[in-house]
C-alpha cells in the first residue's frame, strides 16, 4: 500500500472520485442516493464498462457489502476501480502476451474461455470476469 501521495496524485484521485460521483448521481434516476440494478447498469455503461444486465445483477450481489439490495457510492467505487483494473490488465495482455501467465499453457491467447474436465485446464479471458 502507498504510504503517501504527492499533491498531483492527490489531485488525480480527487478528480477521479468527483467524476465517478457525478456519473453515480446522474444515474440515480430514482433520486434515492443509491443505485438499484438498472441504475447500476447505467452507471457502469457511463464509465465504459459494458456488462449484460444479468452480469450486473451478479456483480451487485457480490459487491453489495451491507446486503441492502442497492449500491451505495463506496460500493460503486470499489467495483469501478476493480473493473477498470481488470480491464487494463486484459488490454495490456492483448498487447503484450507475456505480462500474464495463462493457466492453460496449450492455448495462451485471450478470447478463448473453456473448461476441460479431462485435463482440468482453464483459459481465462475478459469474458470470464465480465
Amino acid at each position: 500500500f502507498a504510504e503517501s501521495l504527492s499533491w498531483n496524485e492527490y489531485l488525480a484521485v480527487s478528480q477521479y472520485l468527483k467524476e465517478a460521483y457525478i456519473k453515480y448521481q446522474s444515474c440515480d434516476i430514482s433520486r434515492t442516493g443509491n443505485l438499484n440494478t438498472e441504475e447500476l447498469w447505467l452507471a457502469l455503461s457511463a464509465c465504459n464498462i459494458q456488462l449484460s444486465k444479468e452480469a450486473v445483477e451478479n456483480v451487485r450481489r457480490c459487491y453489495d457489502r451491507d446486503h441492502s439490495g442497492v449500491f451505495e457510492f463506496d460500493e460503486f467505487i470499489q467495483l469501478l476501480v476493480e473493473c477498470q483494473l481488470y480491464d487494463q490488465c486484459f488490454e495490456a495482455r492483448l498487447h503484450q502476451p507475456s505480462i500474464l501467465t495463462p493457466l492453460n499453457r496449450s492455448n495462451p491467447m485471450l478470447g478463448v474461455s473453456h473448461v476441460s474436465a479431462a485435463s482440468g485446464l482453464i483459459t481465462l479471458d475478459k469474458t470470464a470476469f465480465f
